[in-house]
């Protein structure tokens, strides 16, 4: 692998699982898998560095909750990043964190090992809401995590937010981004809430016991944020992503422009040459593969030109600059326009794409409806 590619790292424990979350965690418990987990994963990480450490443009380290893992642990991770993965000075070091579980050993480590970017999970203000999601902390927990980074030195601070949440209103919705943008982080990312299957707010939801605002409602609290933050000076990158200038995400542009990248850890993905493949999700499955000298891949696809096209489309439309004509044609050999003459047109005749003579892009009524945008690219 002799071009610097975007790594992820999966730690896929957490205190206790969200109420909305999809995402690959599984309660903690009393810990003991954690240790077999990281073995397995230094173990994943020396076998791509078989011919030196990969190169790393940026690195992030998600979850789950990596910061769930005792000081020693957490240090065990970082030393085998550090160890298999070449990340170039000043390049972006992210690592997801949840309020409460923070301190100051945790944070002191993390600088000791170069992360320089911490996402902190705050979703909402209001301790009411935050029971309802399952959250295990309280504001309080997360202003005191907040004040512990910043006290350690952390620079560049990332605040989750989540709107349309059950109970929540346009007036606690602002509440959220007036607090938050007290706080003066570098980025935030605020999200729409989605009731993913497997959850427990979904299942909730099919019970009909579970009171959500309605698309009207969720409609104003998007106007907000697309209105307050941008006047508090966060530049609106990526349709759901904000952030003060020379702050954006370096990684997760990585995947907005559906470049290469490396996912270690269970259920982790990973896209290099034209193939797209995934591990194993249950973390035991994943350590037993490893164990044993097996792959951890559960399975994977080779990507046609036409679909790495069509993503390449779906993704970049979500960065507000959008796609870059030139760096489409000399990817794929073929004019964007020329590629997709009817849905540009459509799109465009519509109100919802606006093309340069160097780009193509939403406009601002196709912010608002980009999965309807998306869809028309996907191929038959």
């Amino acid at each position: 692998m002799a071009e610097s590619v975007g790594v992820y790292v999966h730690i896929p424990f957490c205190r206790r699982r969200c109420y909305y979350c999809a995402f690959n965690s599984y309660a903690l418990g009393d810990g003991t898998l954690v240790d077999e987990y990281l073995t397995a994963l230094a173990a994943e990480m020396a076998a791509a560095a078989d011919d030196g450490p990969l190169a790393a443009r940026t690195l992030y380290i998600g979850g789950g909750t990596p910061t769930c893992l005792a000081a020693g642990q957490l240090e065990r991770l970082l030393a085998s990043c550090r160890k298999y993965l070449a990340l170039p000075e000043g390049s972006e070091f992210s690592v997801e964190a949840n309020p409460g579980t923070l301190d100051p050993a945790k944070l002191a480590c993390l600088k000791a090992y170069g992360v320089n970017r911490l996402s902190l999970g705050l979703q909402a203000t209001q301790d009411g809401l935050l029971r309802r999601i399952g959250r295990i902390h309280t504001y309080a927990d997360f202003l005191t995590s907040y004040e512990l980074a910043r006290n350690a030195g952390f620079t560049n601070i990332n605040l989750d937010l989540i709107f349309g949440l059950p109970g929540q209103t346009p007036a606690g919705w602002a509440a959220t981004l007036a607090s938050v943008v007290r706080l003066q982080p570098e980025h935030i990312s605020a999200y729409s809430l989605t009731l993913e299957p497997g959850t427990l707010l979904h299942h909730w939801w099919q019970q009909g016991i579970l009171a959500l605002p309605d698309e009207d409602v969720e409609s104003e609290m998007f106007a907000t944020t697309l209105r307050e933050l941008p006047r508090a000076g966060y530049e609106h990158y990526e349709i759901s992503n904000f952030a003060r200038p020379g702050y954006r995400s370096e990684h997760n542009q990585i995947y907005w422009r559906n470049e290469e990248y490396c996912g270690f850890g269970a259920g982790a993905y990973s896209y290099r040459g034209h193939r797209r493949w995934y591990n194993y999700h249950r973390p035991e499955r994943y350590i037993e593969a490893i164990a044993v000298g097996a792959s951890p891949s559960e399975g994977g696809d080779e990507l046609t030109a036409e679909l790495e096209m069509a993503e390449t489309v779906m993704l970049g439309l979500r960065r507000r600059e959008g796609i870059s004509l030139k760096e489409f044609a000399e990817r794929f050999g073929v004019c964007l326009t020329a590629a997709y003459p009817k849905q540009i047109l459509s799109l465009a005749a519509t109100g919802l794409i606006e093309r340069t003579e160097e780009r193509l892009f939403l406009t601002e009524r196709g912010v608002w409806l980009a999965n309807l945008v998306s869809r028309e690219f996907l191929p038959d």
